[in-house]
C-alpha cells in the first residue's frame, strides 16, 4: 500500500519577507531609517568608520550631546546584534533598525531578550510600503551616562560623513580616513599652490603616525597620480605641490 507524502510546507525568512515586501537592497532601507531620524531633527552620519578595529556603523545620529548608533540589516538575526553590540560604550545609545518581522516567534523573543539584556535598541518599521519611514521601538535601548569611547566616535563626525556614502551600500564605499587625509592635502595646495610637502603635512591633521611617515606615502600616491587634484614638481630640494587645474 502506497503511503503518503508530506509536502514540504516553505515558510519565509525574515530576508525573505523583506525581499517581498518590496526593499531591494539594505541600502534602499537603511535611507528611510535615514529620513526618520532627519525628521526627528538628528544629524545623521552615514558609513562611519570610527573603531580601532576598523569597523563601519551604518548611522550615526547625533542630537546636542547624545550620541545614537544604528545598525539596519533586512533581517533580525543574529550577525545584526553582533554588530550593535561591538558599539557598546561608543555611544550613548545603540540599536538595530529592521524592517517589519511579522509574527513574533520563539527565535524573534530570543533575539529580543538579548537586546534587552545588552541594552540594544531594535527599530521596526511600521510599514510595508518602502515610500514611508515611520519606525516603532520594539525594544528601547539603555541609555549610557558616560559611554568610556564616545569621543573617538564624535571626532570622526566630519560634514563629508554626512552625504559621501549611503548607509547600508553594498560597494563598501565609505569617507575613509586616508580619504580625509588627500582632502585635506587638495584643500592647502588649492590655498597656497607651490606649497612643500613638508609645510603641507605639517600643518594639517592627518591620519598617518607621523608627519615624516606622512610625507613618505603622500609623495608617492601624488606622483602615482591617486590624490584628486594635486601634481608634484621637484624644485631644487624641495618637492612643491601645485593643483593640476589652476584657477582661472
Amino acid at each position: 500500500m502506497a503511503t503518503a507524502t508530506k509536502k514540504k510546507i516553505h515558510r519565509e525568512t525574515p530576508l525573505e519577507r523583506a525581499r517581498s515586501m518590496g526593499w531591494a537592497s539594505e541600502e534602499e532601507f537603511a535611507a528611510t531609517v535615514v529620513a526618520w531620524l532627519k525628521a526627528l531633527h538628528w544629524e545623521v552620519y552615514q558609513e562611519v568608520e570610527a573603531h580601532r578595529m576598523g569597523s563601519i556603523a551604518d548611522i550615526i545620529a547625533v542630537q546636542g550631546p547624545v550620541v545614537w548608533i544604528i545598525e539596519t540589516k533586512l533581517a533580525f538575526n543574529p550577525e545584526v546584534l553582533w554588530q550593535a553590540t561591538q558599539w557598546l560604550q561608543h555611544a550613548h545609545y545603540v540599536s538595530v533598525a529592521v524592517p517589519t518581522t511579522g509574527r513574533r516567534n520563539e527565535r524573534r523573543l530570543l533575539l529580543e531578550r538579548y537586546c534587552r539584556q545588552n541594552g540594544i535598541g531594535m527599530l521596526e518599521s511600521m510599514t510595508y510600503d518602502r515610500k514611508e519611514y515611520d519606525f516603532r521601538e520594539e525594544v528601547k535601548p539603555a541609555f549610557v551616562r558616560r559611554p568610556g569611547m564616545v569621543d573617538k566616535v564624535k571626532v570622526c563626525l566630519t560634514e563629508e560623513r554626512k552625504t559621501y556614502a549611503k548607509a547600508g551600500n553594498a560597494d563598501g564605499r565609505r569617507y575613509t580616513p586616508w580619504k580625509a587625509t588627500c582632502d585635506a592635502v587638495r584643500r592647502a595646495v588649492e590655498e597656497k599652490p607651490g606649497i612643500t610637502m613638508k609645510e603641507c603635512i605639517d600643518g594639517m591633521k592627518h591620519h598617518y603616525s607621523s608627519n615624516a611617515c606622512a610625507r613618505n606615502s603622500m609623495a608617492k600616491w601624488i606622483d602615482a597620480g591617486k590624490v584628486e587634484g594635486v601634481r608634484s614638481k621637484r624644485e631644487g630640494k624641495f618637492l612643491r605641490l601645485y593643483p593640476t587645474k589652476e584657477k582661472k
